[in-house]
């Protein structure tokens, strides 16, 4: 089974930032997979400071789901910037 880390950044007007993918024409959220030496909420705050260029702190977990048809696990995390400006990715 592997693990997805996803971070969930809300604006004043709560509107969320999402990310357009590089591989395929879709958008997400930004994150991506777990590390095997790595928590969830570590692997959340890398794959960030990788694709957007920013440093966050999480403050909730938001939820786990399952997705059996890919044997995969993913945590959503909120979480503030807390340094830089986000900028797009190259990843």
């Amino acid at each position: 089974m592997t693990a997805g880390a996803f971070i969930i950044f809300l604006n004043k007007d709560e509107e969320v930032m999402l990310c357009l993918r590089q591989d395929k024409p879709l958008w997400n959220l930004p994150g991506g997979r777990v590390e095997s030496h790595e928590s969830p909420w570590d692997a959340a705050v890398r794959e960030v400071q990788e694709e957007i260029g920013v440093e966050c702190g999480i403050t909730q977990l938001q939820g786990v789901y399952h997705k059996p048809n890919q044997d995969e696990v993913v945590f959503m995390f909120l979480a503030n910037i807390t340094s830089g400006e986000p900028k797009l990715s190259i990843v």
